[in-house]
């Protein structure tokens, strides 16, 4: 998901991740914000009977192999939602170790989600729209923050060491400075994830 002025971020890293551009963008043209721009990004990314939907915010640097690595994990734990992004206020562990951090926090900027689930949390969306629309939300800071609004006893998971950082913390086109936003510990776009044994946690 991304807005016309980060066309080059865009490309970018559709370049780092091996993909083409064609129908996998959605674009905020007109600057609808992170809700309606993040619905269509669901609707293409759980096309062609796809069984989850990776969304990833224009912004995001992830690392080497990260598709690579990110089906590994999702080939372990089909059911969760994962975010390979914790940022500095993410609860982590004591120690240093790889881990899969439960987390109730929001995250947009990398997000992994079983289609079947977010099918469902649509037709959540569907029932509650207006009063959604009359809340405070409506204003939104994030997209994944509608999945805490409609579900908020789901637990999502996040990565440890993050596999993508924050490109852009501090410079959001929404007018948002959020400095903490940066992942910490993170592995950078020269860092391989396959080198990481998820299959014992």
């Amino acid at each position: 998901m991304a807005v016309p002025e980060r066309q080059d971020r865009v490309n970018d890293l559709l370049l780092s991740l091996g993909l083409p551009e064609a129908d996998i963008v959605a674009w905020d043209i007109d600057h609808e914000g992170h809700v309606p721009t993040w619905w269509r990004a669901v609707k293409i990314a759980s096309s062609n009977n796809t069984t989850h939907a990776l969304i990833l915010e224009d912004d995001a640097e992830p690392c080497h192999d990260f598709l690579t690595a990110a089906r590994d994990i999702v080939g372990r734990y089909p059911d969760r939602i994962i975010s390979f992004f914790a940022t500095s206020k993410t609860p982590l562990p004591i120690t240093n170790s790889l881990t899969l951090a439960p987390h109730h926090g929001f995250s947009d900027v990398a997000v992994v989600y079983p289609t079947q689930w977010l099918k469902s949390l649509h037709q959540d969306f569907e029932i509650s729209k207006q009063q959604l629309a009359n809340s405070k939300w409506q204003a939104g800071y994030g997209a994944d923050e509608l999945r805490m609004r409609l579900r908020p006893q789901q637990k999502t998971w996040r990565t440890y060491p993050s596999l993508v950082q924050h490109g852009c913390p501090t410079s959001s086109t929404l007018g948002h400075k959020f400095a903490y936003s940066v992942a910490r510990p993170c592995l950078d776009k020269n860092s391989t994830a396959l080198a990481l044994d998820w299959s014992q946690l």
